[in-house]
């Protein structure tokens, strides 16, 4: 009888342990407050147009629109780099986001929930040229 006991109250153990180490794997995280649309400029007047969208429970960069003006042989040039991307093109990390727009470097860091500033650096050709100019700026962008 005391070996029936001592049975019963194991598997009265073993079942509330068991109940109590639910898994929280399909608990999904909470959006990230950078999903959204922004919009902003650089400081030479050129728009710019982010799209981060959450993908796999991460905060991603999934499509982008950005003008880009440069100086070509003593004329002025503007080049629109833009995409579109379901699984994103480059994932938040600590509040940075950095991707490359062929053949510009972007690198942006999110001063809050709806302010985001950046760098971006590159070389672009002009028409029929081999030699590449250099452009290189900032921008600000704020959260629609």
């Amino acid at each position: 009888m005391k070996n029936l006991r001592i049975t019963g109250l194991l598997v009265l153990i073993v079942a509330a342990v068991a109940v109590s180490c639910k898994d929280d794997e399909g608990t999904p995280s909470p959006p990230s407050p950078y999903v959204g649309v922004w919009r902003g400029v650089t400081t030479v007047g050129d728009s710019l147009r982010f799209t981060i969208s959450n993908v796999a429970g991460e905060a991603r960069l999934t499509a982008y629109s950005v003008n880009i003006r440069y100086n070509f042989g003593g004329s002025t040039l503007t080049t629109n780099q833009s995409g579109t991307n379901s699984e994103g093109y480059a994932t938040i990390r600590d509040e940075k986001l950095n991707f490359r727009v062929e053949p510009v470097d972007v690198e942006a860091t999110f001063r809050s929930a709806t302010e985001l500033e950046g760098t971006y650096s590159g070389e672009l050709l002009g028409p029929g040229s081999a030699n590449p100019e250099r452009i290189e700026g900032t921008f600000t962008a704020t959260k629609d």
